[in-house]
Formats: structure tokens, C-alpha cells, sequence
């Protein structure tokens, strides 16, 4: 009850306060409509931009060849059931003609056992429980990985899927919330229907069996698509051009 009545008066205050300002800031269109719609704000009030990083922190290494086996996939995603791992991993089990090795990123170590239960009826996975890491760590196991995959059930962006772009690795998510923006519709990586363990387990198939000039061409567009809408340089002019035009507009209103 507490839960809910916190979730109440945060939603209350987040409306009011969105209501009351001159302009909302979103990491997605998704979620500027869901904006829209949800605090009853108009259109023009809410601006819709990528979370920014450090591209250049991550060294671009394509996965065009075959991947030798075991296979090796990591999921990054803290909570377990946002995540889907629950999904992810009978997908994994349909998928029993390959072998695989799972670095899971993200989860508190309680949460170990949790996963390994889930994965019972997968024997063809090998579990590598990493838990917190950071950024550094995080484009280190990229770099050693054929797949990010993180099947999420919610999502307003996916910022970890954007990283994985920057980094080369080949990318397979789901077709909800900012997700798809992220990976433009399919053409920078991979996307299943949320919730779908037959539609993972094709998707991800296809992904590991794509010709090396599918996987390169999905690739390179994926870094240039990070270079273009996520180098935080270029996200933060834009805010701040947009702020500007903001002040400029309330400053001519008061003349007025």
C-alpha cells in the first residue's frame, strides 16, 4: 500500500510539475508522446532528445565473420524482469543445436541464483555472473562478446544498446518503447517482439546465421547512427540551443 500510494504521489507531482514548466526534456519520442499523453501537456512543451556519451571511449570492433562457438552473449539490465531474462533464457533453450556462454551485467549478486533457475531447462548456456560494472568494464566485455542482447519488456531508451552500437557488437532487442529508435527500426541490429520467446529464439538465430556483409553493413550503420544522434557534444548544443530559443521567446513575450 505504501508502494502504491508513493507511486501515486510521484506521478501527481511529476504531472503538476510537468504542467507547470516551459519545456520537458525526454530520451525518446516514444516517451514524448507517452508524455503527451499521460500529463496532458501540449506537443510543442516536450522536447525529445538521445541520452549522450563519450563515443570515442569505446573502440569500434565489427563482428562481420561467423562467430566461433560457444556463441557469447551478454545482457546488461539491472532488473531481472525489465529485462526479460525470464524470456531470454527460453529462448535460449529453443536454441539448443548452439552452445553458449551468458555475461549478465547489471544485477545485485542475490540475484545470481535466480538466474541460474531460470536457465535450468537451458543446458546448452554456461552461466558468467558478473553483476555492477562500470563503463570501462562494460565496453571491455563487449569487445570480447559476439551479441548484446537485452530482450527488455520496458524501456524508455536503452542506452546500453546504443554503447553497443558504438562498440561493433552486434545488437538484438526488442520492439518496444525508445528501443527501436535506438536501433532505427532494424537497420542497426536486431528486433524481436517484446514478450515472445519464438520470435527471440528466431530473431537471435537469424542474427548468429546473417551472411558477414548483413552483420558488417548493420554495423557500420549502427556507429555512424551513434556518431550522428548520441556524441554528447552534439546532444548538449542542441539542449542548450534550444534553451536559448526558449529564453529568447519568454524574453519577447515580456517586451510585449
Amino acid at each position: 500500500r505504501r508502494y502504491i500510494f508513493f507511486r501515486f504521489f510521484v506521478r501527481f507531482f511529476e504531472k503538476k510539475s510537468a504542467q507547470a514548466v516551459d519545456l520537458v526534456v525526454v530520451c525518446s519520442k516514444d516517451l514524448k508522446k507517452r508524455v503527451e499523453k499521460g500529463y496532458n501537456i501540449e506537443s510543442h512543451k516536450v522536447y525529445a532528445m538521445f541520452h549522450g556519451f563519450e563515443i570515442m571511449n569505446s573502440t569500434f570492433q565489427p563482428r562481420a565473420q561467423p562467430f566461433e562457438k560457444p556463441v557469447r552473449l551478454l545482457f546488461i539490465k539491472s532488473n531481472l524482469r525489465r529485462g526479460a531474462m525470464d524470456i531470454f533464457s527460453k529462448a535460449l533453450a529453443q536454441l539448443m543445436d548452439y552452445q553458449f556462454i551468458l555475461t549478465v551485467i547489471g544485477p545485485h549478486i542475490s540475484l545470481k541464483s535466480e538466474i541460474e533457475k531460470m536457465l535450468s531447462d537451458a543446458p546448452n548456456v554456461k552461466l558468467n555472473f558478473i553483476g555492477f560494472a562500470d563503463t570501462k568494464a562494460v565496453y571491455q566485455e563487449m569487445s570480447s562478446h559476439h551479441i548484446l542482447c537485452t530482450p527488455s519488456r520496458d524501456e524508455a531508451l536503452g542506452i546500453a544498446n546504443a554503447e553497443g552500437l558504438a562498440s561493433g557488437i552486434a545488437v538484438v532487442s526488442t520492439r518496444i518503447g525508445g528501443i527501436p529508435e535506438v536501433l532505427d527500426n532494424g537497420k542497426n541490429g536486431w528486433l524481436a517482439e517484446p514478450e515472445d520467446v519464438e520470435d527471440l529464439a528466431r530473431t537471435l538465430r537469424e542474427c548468429i546465421e546473417a551472411s558477414p556483409s548483413v552483420r558488417m553493413e548493420k554495423s557500420l550503420a549502427g556507429r555512424r547512427f551513434v556518431e550522428k544522434h548520441f556524441d554528447f557534444k552534439k546532444i548538449n548544443a542542441a539542449l542548450l540551443e534550444k534553451c536559448e530559443e526558449l529564453l529568447k521567446n519568454d524574453s519577447g513575450a515580456m517586451k510585449q
